[in-house]
């Protein structure tokens, strides 16, 4: 493994470590090994959360924690948090990863091997845990051309931060990005079945808000 990493993940949590764990474990649990993860803790001012992801990692380098002393996404958006993160990654390649959900084994040495060979954009299938039950993921190729939704299984290269620029502060901001790259005209691969991932809909999803009303339907 190189000093450098290969690829940067960026995990942002603000106030919920419930399944911090599990998800940080998925990250290290990866068949692909030259990789860094920062957990930026986005204000939350919570002891045990940071108890929590130095449990997690016990003692792997790989994983660093970033502390933002205010809650700059106020409770609504990651993209701040990942705009923390990202300044100080240090990977030819980027990805994020939320604190609620599960990277297979081979999710990230899949989307390596496609960026090595010229993509600039990757994304595999990602299923979704509802009430216990799995269903078919609808973020899948057909999802990513018509609504610029790639799931939570993606990385990319440096190069399209640097064009794309930061996160914006609004809850829909992966859509927003997703769009953007799209937009620029950057390679973007989809990679087939097995599945990459595990979404977990629970209530505190952004997505599960929305339909509560908690949220406007467009940011």
């Amino acid at each position: 493994m190189s000093a450098i990493p290969k690829l940067s993940i960026v995990m942002p949590v603000y106030k919920r470590r419930r399944w911090l764990r599990e998800a940080i474990w998925s990250i290290i649990g990866q068949t692909f090994t030259d990789w860094e993860l920062i957990v930026v803790d986005d204000g939350s001012k919570d002891i045990a959360l940071t108890m929590e992801v130095y449990a997690a990692s016990a003692g792997d380098g790989r994983v660093r924690l970033a502390t933002v002393s205010e809650n700059l996404g106020k409770g609504v958006s990651c993209g701040p948090a990942l705009n923390v993160g990202f300044k100080i990654a240090r990977g030819e390649y980027l990805a994020w990863a939320t604190d609620d959900n599960v990277w297979f084994p081979d999710c990230y040495r899949r989307l390596v091997a496609a960026l090595d060979v010229g993509a600039d954009f990757a994304y595999g299938m990602t299923i979704i845990h509802e009430s216990d039950a799995v269903a078919s993921s609808p973020f899948d190729r057909e999802t990513f051309s018509a609504f610029c939704h790639c799931g939570i299984a993606f990385a990319y290269r440096r190069a399209v931060l640097e064009k794309i620029g930061d996160y914006g502060n609004r809850w829909d901001q992966d859509f927003v990005y997703w769009k953007a790259v799209q937009s620029a005209g950057f390679r973007i691969v989809s990679l087939d079945v097995p599945p990459l991932a595990s979404y977990r809909n629970h209530r505190g999803t952004v997505t599960q808000r929305v339909q509560r009303g908690e949220l406007p339907e467009s940011a």
